[in-house]
């Protein structure tokens, strides 16, 4: 089952990436429904919401998880973006019951090169003990002058020690990977695990044929070739096939199966096993896309193969869709009760709030930058917008656990 999550979080972000690139639509609304097992019916699992601004960037995000009866809210990320409007950093934070407040729980941090390729990513926890951030996974990449991939690096920790590292190192020839060397971080050193040389036999860029080899360590030399992958691709279909050498003979281990549309989205994308004695293809896994007339996504779902009853089952469907939902808003009881005054302002803004509480009032701007940030004991705060650029902002004012969420206009 971790192995579905994992393809759903990573089809998400695939949408959202693809997206941006191609211009085309983001959704602001995902539901997730989930069917254990076969024959039993779908049922909530939980909800996304993705608040955009004016060019299309999510500055804030937020999920709810359904318990049976209700959506019951679950975690807020909020996004600084940079001038082009990509992450910088993301930082989730999630409900605490107990306290009724949202506390830190992940933070990413994403660079990028001149160009606007990504070059590092950083996923951390935060360790509610001591009160610090712990890495989890860290991603650098290289490139080289013509911005291809030169260099990956994987590694990933637990309580701050590092448990695992991979690094792929890639070699060009005629603007194509010719070689790609995989190695992995071990006893404080990187040591050579495989290599795979890319053969290509047409004028289409893609390669044909993969041939993998791994690392001998008692003779510190590259073995002979026992593994590769072969692809075919027509304007419908991509078709890999891994085989690996048993006794002189080539026996196929898995094929994946990739389907596009007219516009060259995907429409399918299957895992299947190679039978021995019936000696045909088995799905194991199915990944499948619809789409809007804009091209944009309208719906994910994931299948796999219960080798228990012999059938393909239907595990998870995502439904999108592009409605305009207000960013505030933990639920009805705990929003907190303001008004503002002007609006729209030019100089300053007055926030006249009810209840005794201590209130945290934060100023964002529509890429999610806070901009002004004060708190106050009184009923009502005020805040200058003098040095702020004309445009439309939103006032966030938190009273212990209510949360209210109003947009200013500066003149």
């Amino acid at each position: 089952m971790k192995s579905l999550i994992l393809t759903f979080s990573l089809a998400v972000e695939l949408i959202f990436s693809l997206s941006a690139q191609v211009n085309i639509p983001q959704p602001t609304h995902l539901i997730v429904q989930i069917a254990p097992a076969p024959g039993m019916p779908f049922t909530k699992d939980k909800e996304e919401f993705y608040y955009l601004d004016n060019n299309g960037n999510p500055y804030q995000s937020k999920t709810n998880t359904w318990d049976g009866s209700n959506w019951m809210f679950s975690t807020r990320g909020y996004y600084t973006l940079n001038a082009e409007g990509k992450p910088t950093e993301i930082l989730e934070r999630k409900w605490d019951m107990a306290s009724s407040t949202l506390i830190d729980s992940k933070r990413t941090t994403i660079a990028y090169e001149t160009d606007g390729q990504e070059n590092y990513r950083k996923i951390e926890t935060w360790n509610t003990s001591l009160n610090v951030w712990e890495p989890g996974i860290i991603q650098t990449t290289s490139f080289t002058p013509d911005n291809k991939v030169l260099e990956f690096t994987y590694e990933s920790f637990n309580a701050g020690m590092q448990l695992f590292g991979s690094r792929e190192t890639y070699t060009y020839s005629g603007g194509q990977i010719s070689e790609l060397v995989g190695q992995i971080w071990e006893n404080g050193i990187w040591s050579n695990r495989n290599k795979s040389d890319f053969v290509y036999n047409g004028s289409d860029g893609e390669y044909d044929t993969i041939l993998t080899r791994n690392w001998d360590e008692a003779d510190s030399s590259w073995a002979e070739v026992n593994f590769r992958r072969t692809q075919t691709v027509t304007d419908t279909q991509t078709v890999v096939i891994s085989e690996y050498l048993l006794g002189g003979v080539w026996m196929p281990t898995n094929l994946i199966r990739t389907k596009y549309d007219s516009n060259k989205q995907i429409l399918e994308k299957s895992q299947e096993s190679w039978e021995a004695t019936s000696m045909v293809w088995i799905v194991q896994f199915r990944d499948e896309y619809a789409y809007n007339a804009d091209q944009s996504i309208l719906q994910f779902k994931v299948s796999f193969r219960d080798n228990n009853v012999g059938i393909l089952h239907l595990f998870i469907v995502v439904d999108y869709d592009y409605g305009s939902y207000p960013v505030s808003t933990v639920g009805l009881a705990r929003e907190a009760k303001m008004s503002i005054s002007p609006n729209p302002a030019a100089d300053f803004v007055d926030i006249q709030m009810e209840g005794n509480e201590t209130s945290k009032i934060s100023l964002f701007d529509m890429r999610g930058n806070m901009v002004a940030q004060t708190s106050t004991a009184a009923n009502i705060a005020h805040l200058l917008l003098a040095n702020l650029d004309a445009g439309t902002y939103f006032l966030r004012v938190e009273q212990g656990a209510a949360i209210k969420v109003l947009s200013v206009v500066k003149n």
